[in-house]
Formats: structure tokens, C-alpha cells, sequence
């Protein structure tokens, strides 16, 4: 993995973290660049805005879903109701 991906990686898992405390609504591009320790303009050169951001996570949630089984073995399934136009 090159410095590229792993930063990539460092500022989805921070956006992750943000997003699970304060919800899509409450958070900001410019919180999470501050939580990563990196500009807004490093951030952009990632990710295009908020919501490709999000979506970032949401295909990795939904690419990795068949990893999460409940204890009877059985696959969780994530739902994002508000976002069945990107499943």
C-alpha cells in the first residue's frame, strides 16, 4: 500500500469515527480534515465533497457485509434506507 492509499484509508477511518458521533448532517469536511491533522484542501484532493466521502463507506460497509455473521452464523445485513439509490 503507497502513502497515497494509506492516507486515503487514515481519512476515511477518521470520517467514519465523525459520522457515527455526529451523524451526516452534523458533520463537516472541515472536521474531519481537523480530526486527521491534515488541510481541507488535502482532504478535497481525495474526495470530491462530504458525500463522496460518505459513499466511500458505504461501498466499503456493503463490499464488506458478508465478513459480519451474527453468533447463530447467519450474515448481518446493513441497512441505509436513505441511500437505496446507491446500493
Amino acid at each position: 500500500m503507497d502513502k497515497g492509499d494509506e492516507r486515503k484509508k487514515q481519512l476515511l477511518q477518521v470520517a467514519l469515527d465523525v459520522f457515527i458521533e455526529k451523524g451526516y448532517y452534523g458533520t463537516s469536511t472541515r472536521e474531519i480534515a481537523r480530526r486527521a491533522g491534515v488541510s481541507s484542501g488535502l482532504l478535497f484532493h481525495y474526495f470530491n465533497n462530504k458525500e463522496s466521502i460518505y459513499l466511500e463507506l458505504v461501498k466499503i460497509g456493503v463490499g464488506n457485509e458478508n465478513r459480519y455473521r451474527n453468533s447463530n452464523g447467519s450474515t448481518l445485513r446493513i441497512s441505509f434506507p436513505n441511500h437505496k439509490e446507491y446500493i
